[in-house]
């Protein structure tokens, strides 16, 4: 297998932020063309460089939302051009809203608490 300058990153998360979630921008930051960035992304993450990316920002939602980022701070962060567009692709990504999200994956109360009446 040959190797590219790619395969030497490992901070692709940090470079997909940096990038603003865009493609040509990331191309641009490994100083690949688009067409050898999709290549690679494409054998090493079985994806297109699309919806890797889009993985990697709803991740990135994911953990601003339980450090309980307000959603336009989190709007912003992510690159969105509002609020109801991040909501919008969150929901379309998950399924649910964010609040719904919330709600479901929120952590159940320890154990050893007593239930008062």
């Amino acid at each position: 297998m040959m190797h590219s300058r790619l395969d030497w990153i490992r901070h692709w998360p940090v470079l997909a932020q940096a990038a603003g979630y865009c493609v040509v921008a990331l191309a641009a930051q490994c100083c690949v063309s688009t067409r050898q960035l999709q290549r690679f992304i494409r054998e090493r993450m079985a994806s297109s460089p699309h919806h890797w990316l889009r993985r990697m920002r709803m991740e990135q939602a994911v953990s601003l939302l339980r450090q309980q980022t307000p959603r336009k701070q989190i709007a912003v962060a992510l690159g969105y051009r509002s609020a109801a567009h991040f909501a919008r692709d969150f929901k379309s990504f998950h399924g649910l809203t964010t609040g719904q999200f919330l709600s479901q994956t929120a952590p159940d109360p320890p154990a050893d608490v007593a239930f008062r009446q």
